[in-house]
C-alpha cells in the first residue's frame, strides 16, 4: 500500500509558502561544484527537499528537517549541520491532499496516478511517498 502526501504552493504566495532554492541549477552544470549555504542553515528554510553537497559528494536528500546523503554506492547516511552545499531547495512540507493506493504495478503507473491527482500542472509540489516496498 502506498500513502502518499501532496502540498502544493498557491498561485500567490503567503508567508510560509514558498520554495527557497540556493544557487540555480545553470551554475552546478557550469561546474562550480563549491558552496557555502551549511545543512543548519538550510534548515532555517524548510524541512523537505533536495540537493547536493560540495565537490558533488552525494545526493542531498532533507526530509522531517534531517540532511540525508545518499553517496556513489547507494548508503543513507545522516549528515549534520556543517556540511555544505553548492545546490539546494527547501520547503516547509504542509500535506494539503492524501490518496492511498492499494497497489501499484510500475513506475509508470505511479507517475499516472500522480499526475491525475494533481490540480494543476502548473504548479510547484512536494510529493512525498511513504509505503511498503
Amino acid at each position: 500500500m502506498f500513502t502518499f502526501f501532496i502540498f502544493s504552493l498557491p498561485g500567490t504566495s503567503c508567508a510560509g509558502d514558498s520554495i527557497y532554492q540556493y544557487s540555480i541549477i545553470d551554475s552546478l552544470l557550469a561546474g562550480n561544484y563549491d558552496g557555502e549555504l551549511t545543512v543548519g542553515t538550510l534548515k532555517r528554510h524548510g524541512d523537505t527537499g533536495l540537493g547536493t553537497f560540495n565537490r558533488l559528494d552525494g545526493e542531498m536528500i532533507f526530509l522531517n528537517g534531517e540532511g540525508y546523503k545518499i553517496n556513489a554506492h547507494g548508503k543513507v547516511l545522516k549528515v549534520d549541520d556543517t556540511e555544505r552545499t553548492p545546490f539546494a531547495a527547501a520547503a516547509f512540507f504542509k500535506t494539503g491532499k492524501i490518496i492511498k493506493l492499494d497497489s501499484v504495478k510500475s513506475l509508470k503507473e505511479l507517475n499516472r496516478k500522480i499526475s491525475n491527482s494533481l490540480d494543476s500542472e502548473n504548479l510547484f509540489y512536494i510529493i512525498r511517498i511513504d509505503g511498503k516496498f
